[in-house]
């Protein structure tokens, strides 16, 4: 089981690092202890830092161009899609609702987090989502990404795939090209930055933007401002209803904000990424990271929440961890495994919520519930 990792900002800059068990507040995920910033000395504690993106030029390993390129056709499941440099074109209806089951911080392919994979994909069918995305922190090693992304893969429905904070680069493209030779319905998010789904087009934004919350270190992938541009012109060209895949999230305001961490108490988000979406009129999104934040949707600043099948014409998600280890959340309750399902119609949108039990019940029984 892995073990939580928790930063505590505190004042100065300084960092420190601690691990726990159980039901415990995480923060954002931390580099490990190694880390330049993590080795200061530590002082009293204060109100939690965040740094906004900076700019600078991204490894495009991580954050793939967005040139078109020879077309590629991949047939799964009686399906295909195509694949043209960054835009992948997913053989769904061109008409109705978009519907999105959503996963993130899996974590590792424990024989728990496995089980309550099968749970979530059920949940998934039941509601009739025509894509999965996995948004990032999907494991720390090449063997645990693709030992979490093969069960989901055996849904046989397009598996798109972000790097977060966690995975190292290196052991995520591994995984994916592990994986896809057995499941050809799993995408890279990193290469293929536009989703065609019909009434929806769904971007990606892989990595995070704070290089002190890369657990791989130089390994990791970190997006930028120019990143952030390039998006926004890309965006600008749209006239379908645009979604933002982001493992980390944008700057919130106050309690409820999908980027709320507990100890120090702040928001962490990136201010940049909210100035992003706002320009952009972008009024759908996905960012997992922080986890007691999670399951949850509200206003971009966060100072309005949105509740579960509440029909909004803004609704940025926080779907929180499908690992099964106890989490203390924001809202006071223990979470011990959640997942979620996106719906856009219309320009509008709304999300229904998995919440597993205290493993002493089966996670089968609750999806069913």
């Amino acid at each position: 089981m892995v073990r939580r990792l928790s930063l505590l900002l505190l004042a100065g800059g300084s960092l420190t690092l601690g691990c726990q068990k159980g039901t415990e507040a995480s923060g954002p995920k931390a580099a490990p202890a190694a880390s330049p910033v993590q080795a200061a000395a530590p002082v009293a504690a204060g109100p939690v830092t965040f740094a906004p993106s900076t700019s600078g030029k991204s490894d495009p390993e991580c954050l793939g161009p967005l040139d078109f390129s020879v077309p590629e056709t991949v047939t799964y499941a009686g399906h295909s899609a195509t694949l043209n440099g960054y835009k992948l074109t997913l053989d769904v209806p061109k008409t109705g609702p978009v519907v999105l089951g959503v996963l993130a911080n899996v974590n590792e392919p424990s024989p728990a987090n496995l089980q309550a994979i099968g749970s979530y994909l059920e949940f998934f069918k039941q509601k009739g989502a025509q894509a999965i995305l996995v948004d990032g922190d999907s494991g720390d090693s090449a063997e645990a990404i693709a030992g979490v992304l093969r069960p989901i893969a055996k849904s046989g429905l397009p598996v798109l795939v972000l790097i977060g904070n966690r995975e190292p680069k290196g052991g995520f493209l591994d995984a994916i090209s592990s994986v896809q030779k057995e499941f050809p319905n799993v995408f890279n998010l990193s290469r293929a930055r536009e989703v065609d789904l019909g009434s929806v087009a769904l971007l990606s934004l892989p990595g995070y933007h704070d290089p002190r919350y890369l657990i791989a270190g130089a390994d990791g992938c970190l997006y930028h401002t120019d990143d952030l541009k390039a998006l926004g012109r890309l965006a600008s060209q749209l006239k379908s209803t645009v979604v933002l895949a982001s493992h980390g999230p944008p700057h919130g305001e106050g309690l409820h904000a999908i980027d709320r961490v507990q100890s120090p108490p702040g928001n962490v988000g990136d201010p940049n990424l909210t100035d992003f979406l706002a320009t952009n009129q972008i009024h759908f999104g996905v960012f997992a990271n922080i986890i007691e934040a999670g399951g949850n949707a509200t206003s971009l600043h966060g100072d309005r929440a949105i509740g579960p099948d509440e029909v909004s014409l803004e609704l940025y998600l926080d779907p929180g961890a499908a690992d099964t280890v106890p989490w203390a959340m924001n809202d006071g309750t223990t979470a011990h495994g959640l997942a979620a399902v996106l719906r856009i119609q219309d320009g509008k949108a709304s999300y229904s919520l998995l919440r597993l039990p205290a493993k002493s019940e089966a996670p089968v029984a609750a999806a069913k519930r």
